[in-house]
C-alpha cells in the first residue's frame, strides 16, 4: 500500500509546467466520491506567476533541462493533474483512499521509464509495451492510454476507465456540468462519503448537510474562487448559511488575535541596537503572515456568503496582485510552517504509540488474570521447535477473538492454516510510524536472556528466557520499575516467534528508530513512558532487569 501511495503522489507530484495549451478534463466515473482537476500549465501562465516563472529562469536553461531529464515525465511538459477517489464499495469495512491520478503532458512520454520512476524497478511488470505496466502482484498499474497521458490507480479501478464502462451519470457528472471551464475544480460528492461522527457540533452537521460541493478557481486579469454547497432545498441552504456568516465571523476574530504576537515579534522595544541573523526566519515570516491576515481580513469585510436556489455560494474576486501576494504568503509561510508540522506529527504519532503499548500492557495484564502469568515470549511445541509469539496469546484480551479462535496453537505462526491469519494487520500492534511497507508487521518487541553488564550477572528480563511463564510475584524490583515491552524499528511479522534476545556482556540494541530523542516503552505496571536516547546503558539494563534488587536512579 505504502508504495501505491509513492508512486501516485509522486506522480501528482509534478507541479512545475512551463507554456502549455490546457487540455480538456478525462472522463471522470460519475459516482466518485471526489475528484480533483488542475490545469497546471495554463495556471503556471498567468501574469500573477510570472514573478516565480522568472526566478526559474533565473536558475538556468542547463539545470531546467537537466529536470526534465532527471524526471519522468518531463516536468515542463506537464499539462493537467486530475485526481479523483472512486466511491467506496458499499459493505465495506473500513474506507481506505485509493486515488487515481491521471496526468496529461504537451510532449510523449516514454511509458517504461514512468513506470520504474514511480513503482520498484524489480517489480515493474510490463503488461503491454507501451501501453500498460503493474506491480508484482497486479493490483497497481500504471496504464498510458496515449502517449501524452498516464493513469496511476488501483487496477480494478483504471480497466473500467480504459474500457470505457466507468458509470457515466452520478452526482459528480451533475456537479461537473455546471462549474464550467474552471482552471481549478474540486469537486465533493458528500453521499458517497462514510457517515460524519455521530460526536460532530450540531453547527457542523448543518453545514455539512450538503449534498454535493465545488470549489473552482478560474484566473484571468481578476481571478475568481468560487465555493458551492448544494442542500437539499432552500430552507437547508439558508441555515447553512447563517452557520458559514458565524465561522467567517469566529474565524476573522481568530485572525485578529494573531496579530498581537506578530506585532510584538516585529516591533521590538529598541530595534536600533540590531539582532541576531537567527532571528530573520521569524520576523520574515511574522511580516509575510500580518500582511496575508490583513488581507483576508479585508476579504471578510465584504458579505461572501449568499444563498442561490438549495446552494451556498461563496465568491471572491483576486486581483493578480493579490493572487501574487497570496502565492507568496502561502509559500513563505508554509517553508516557515514545516518544522512544525513535522513535529507535530511525530508527536502525534508517539502519543498513537503509546496509546498501542498501553492497550497491549492492559491486555497482558487481563491474560495474567485469566491464566496467573504472563503468556511465554515465545509458545514451543513438545520438540523444543518456536511455533508463535506471545502477541497470538493475547488475541483474545484485545477484541482479537475471531482470529484467536482460527488459530491452531499446535502449528507453527507461518503453517498453512495459520499463515492468512498471521498476514492480518492488527491495528495495536502496528506502529503508527513503521519502516515497512508489510502490514503484519510489528515494532513492539519483548527482551529475553540476560541483559548482565558482566558474564556472571544474572540479570533476567521480565519474560525470563523466554519458555518461562512470569507472575507478578516474581518482578521483585518493582512493576514500575520494569520494562516489559520496547519500541524497535527492526520490526516482525505480529505472530512469529522472534524476540529480542541478550546476552550478559552484549551491548544493548538500538531501540527505538521512529522519533528523534528516544523510544517509548511499556512497564510491569501499564504505564508508558518516553526513555531518552541519552539514558545510560547501565540505567536502561537496569529497567529491563526484573529481579537484579538494584536500585534505579531517577530518569525522568
Amino acid at each position: 500500500m505504502m508504495q501505491r501511495w509513492m508512486a501516485v503522489m509522486g506522480l501528482a507530484g509534478l507541479l512545475l509546467a512551463r507554456p502549455v495549451q490546457a487540455a480538456e478534463m478525462p472522463p471522470i466515473p460519475g459516482d466518485a466520491m471526489m475528484v480533483t482537476h488542475v490545469k497546471l500549465a495554463k495556471l503556471w501562465n498567468t501574469p500573477g506567476m510570472e514573478p516565480y516563472r522568472k526566478n526559474m529562469a533565473a536558475a538556468g536553461e542547463q539545470v531546467l533541462k537537466m529536470l526534465d531529464q532527471r524526471f519522468h515525465p518531463a516536468p515542463s511538459s506537464v499539462q493537467t493533474v486530475t485526481v479523483f477517489l472512486p466511491k467506496p464499495a458499499p459493505m465495506a469495512e473500513r474506507f481506505e483512499p485509493n486515488p487515481v491520478v491521471i496526468i496529461t503532458t504537451s510532449k510523449p512520454m516514454n511509458a517504461a521509464k514512468v513506470a520504474r520512476s514511480y513503482m520498484h524497478p524489480e517489480d515493474v511488470v510490463e503488461k503491454t509495451p507501451g501501453k500498460m505496466y503493474t506491480n508484482d502482484d497486479g493490483k497497481f498499474v500504471l496504464a498510458f492510454p496515449d502517449d501524452r497521458t498516464v493513469i496511476a490507480g488501483e487496477t480494478q479501478q483504471v480497466l473500467p476507465l480504459l474500457a470505457g464502462t466507468y458509470p457515466r451519470k452520478g452526482p459528480i457528472a451533475d456537479l461537473l456540468s455546471t462549474v464550467g471551464d474552471a482552471d481549478l475544480i474540486v469537486g465533493v460528492n458528500r453521499m458517497a462519503i462514510p457517515e460524519l461522527p455521530p460526536d460532530l457540533p450540531p453547527a457542523m452537521q448543518t453545514l455539512m448537510a450538503m449534498r454535493t460541493a465545488s470549489l473552482t478557481m478560474s484566473v484571468s486579469k481578476t481571478s475568481q474562487i468560487r465555493l458551492a454547497m448544494n442542500y437539499a432545498n432552500g430552507d437547508a441552504a439558508e441555515e447553512a448559511k447563517q452557520v458559514g456568516e458565524q465561522f467567517l465571523a469566529l474565524g476573522g476574530q481568530y485572525l485578529a488575535t494573531l496579530k498581537g504576537p506578530l506585532l510584538k515579534e516585529l516591533l521590538v522595544p529598541e530595534p536600533t541596537e540590531g539582532s541576531t541573523i537567527s532571528g530573520l526566519p521569524m520576523a520574515t515570516g511574522a511580516l509575510v503572515g500580518l500582511g496575508a491576515i490583513n488581507t483576508v481580513l479585508e476579504w471578510l469585510e465584504s458579505p461572501l456568503l449568499k444563498v442561490n436556489g438549495s446552494s451556498l455560494v461563496f465568491e471572491l474576486d483576486i486581483t493578480d496582485g493579490d493572487l501574487s501576494s497570496v502565492v507568496a504568503a502561502s509559500g513563505v509561510a508554509a517553508g516557515l510552517m514545516v518544522p512544525a508540522v513535522s513535529k507535530i506529527r511525530e508527536a502525534a504519532a508517539r502519543t498513537q504509540s503509546q496509546n498501542n503499548l498501553k492497550q497491549i500492557g492492559l491486555a497482558l495484564h487481563n491474560y495474567h488474570d485469566a491464566n496467573n502469568s504472563f503468556p511465554p515470549a515465545i509458545v514451543y511445541d513438545k520438540n523444543g521447535k518456536a511455533l508463535y509469539s506471545w502477541r497470538v496469546l493475547i488475541l483474545p484480551y484485545m477484541e482479537q477473538e475471531a482470529i484467536y479462535r482460527q488459530f491452531k496453537l499446535d502449528e507453527p505462526w507461518d503453517s498453512p492454516n495459520n499463515k492468512p491469519l498471521s498476514d492480518v494487520a492488527i491495528k495495536i500492534f502496528r506502529t503508527p510510524t513503521s519502516k515497512t511497507s508489510t502490514p503484519n508487521t510489528t515494532g513492539y518487541r519483548l527482551i529475553i536472556g540476560n541483559v548482565g553488564e558482566k558474564k556472571t550477572d544474572l540479570w533476567r528480563p521480565l519474560f525470563g528466557d523466554g519458555k518461562s511463564r512470569t507472575r507478578f510475584a516474581n518482578i521483585t524490583d518493582g512493576t514500575s520499575n520494569t520494562i516489559m515491552v520496547v519500541e524497535t524499528a527492526d520490526e516482525v511479522p505480529w505472530a512469529k516467534p522472534d524476540e529480542i534476545v541478550m546476552k550478559p556482556g552484549q551491548p544493548l540494541p538500538k531501540f527505538g528508530g521512529y522519533y528523534a530523542g528516544g523510544f517509548n516503552a511499556l512497564f510491569g505496571d501499564g504505564s508508558v513512558r518516553f526513555i531518552s536516547e541519552k539514558v545510560d546503558a547501565r540505567v536502561l539494563r537496569l529497567l529491563i532487569a526484573a529481579d537484579d534488587g538494584i536500585p534505579i536512579p531517577n530518569i525522568d
